[in-house]
């Protein structure tokens, strides 16, 4: 009889001291989320993605910093069941780092899902009568520029080579135009559109 009582308590204690499947114990820091593309990239706004979340975290805490700043914490508890985060009110031409911890209480897991990114900038400049070069900074590869004139119709359309940092029009009378610098369609994730995905430059030449 108290051979067997001695096996029950001993396979009770055994039992208490796994943790349940799936339930991270006290300590464990929890895994990172995989980071994805970010999407919908403008002069001010982005959007971050990474994949499902599988891990055992009760929040993401999404942060941001800026070249030559600190780390800024944008949300504390964000849902782990959701899988994407728009940030606004970006610095155009800035540079920026973003990252996203998982969190279980006071535990956190390593900073490995991360982004680096430069906010689109773009300027022109009306060097000769006729003539504008618009350039930028950011990410641009895969764009075309689109030149509207006064009338807002389609002028031109350029394909931007990679490394590019400006691009040319000729031959322009004077009014007012806008350069689009945009991804074009078939380039475009799903979830976004083109005005979402472009920097628009208006300028001016003069008549004479």
């Amino acid at each position: 009889m108290w051979r067997n009582l001695a096996s029950r308590f001993a396979l009770a204690t055994l039992a208490l001291a796994l943790p349940l499947s799936g339930v991270a114990s006290a300590g464990t820091p929890p895994v990172a989320p995989k980071p994805k593309p970010i999407t919908n990239l403008t002069s001010t706004s982005l959007t971050l993605n990474w994949e499902p979340y599988r891990g055992t975290a009760t929040c993401l805490q999404i942060e941001r910093k800026p070249s030559g700043g600190d780390w800024r914490v944008m949300d504390k508890c964000y849902s782990p069941t959701k899988t994407s985060y728009s940030v606004k009110n970006m610095v155009p031409g800035k540079f920026y780092t973003f990252k996203v911890v998982a969190r279980n209480g006071s535990d956190k897991s390593d900073s490995s899902c991360r982004w680096e990114v430069t906010m689109q900038k773009a300027s022109a400049s009306v060097k000769s009568r006729g003539t504008v070069t618009v350039g930028w900074v950011g990410p641009a590869i895969g764009y075309v520029a689109v030149l509207k004139g006064p009338d807002g119709k389609v002028i031109a359309t350029k394909a931007i080579p990679s490394n590019a940092t400006s691009v040319t029009f000729n031959g322009l009378g004077g009014g007012k135009y806008t350069v689009t610098l945009a991804l074009p369609a078939s380039a475009i994730p799903s979830n976004a559109t083109a005005g979402e995905m472009s920097v628009i430059v208006p300028f001016a030449i003069p008549s004479n």
